[in-house]
């Protein structure tokens, strides 16, 4: 029985296809296309996760708040990061504009 275990992997090795040169850089190019989709994908995550760690700190420290919207607006951005930072920026305004009042409220108490 150890025998025909020994000799199997070698009659498997021997109806295995053999790959053409051009088939092995095709799958190559496959594994680096792959690869490179799996790195964006983890730099696209980790940039999410910074965001949001970003904006909770905002959303609780309003001076880290009014120098995140100080950045956002002095930044160069294309159009469509404008566009999709909006809602974002928006919310920065409401948390400054919020501590502008609570320190009114103080100066006036």
């Amino acid at each position: 029985m150890t025998n025909q275990t020994q000799t199997q992997p070698a009659a498997t090795e021997k109806t295995r296809k053999r790959l053409t040169p051009a088939e092995r850089m095709q799958k190559a190019r496959d594994a680096l296309r792959k690869a490179a989709s799996d790195q964006r994908r983890f730099d696209t995550r980790g940039k999410v996760v910074l965001g949001g760690f970003t904006m909770g700190i905002a959303r609780s420290n309003s001076s880290f708040a009014q120098q995140l919207l100080q950045a956002l607006n002095t930044a160069k951005l294309r159009e469509q990061d404008k566009e999709a930072l909006a809602d974002f920026r928006k919310e920065l305004m409401l948390i400054c504009s919020g501590h502008a009042k609570a320190q009114q409220n103080q100066n006036v108490g």
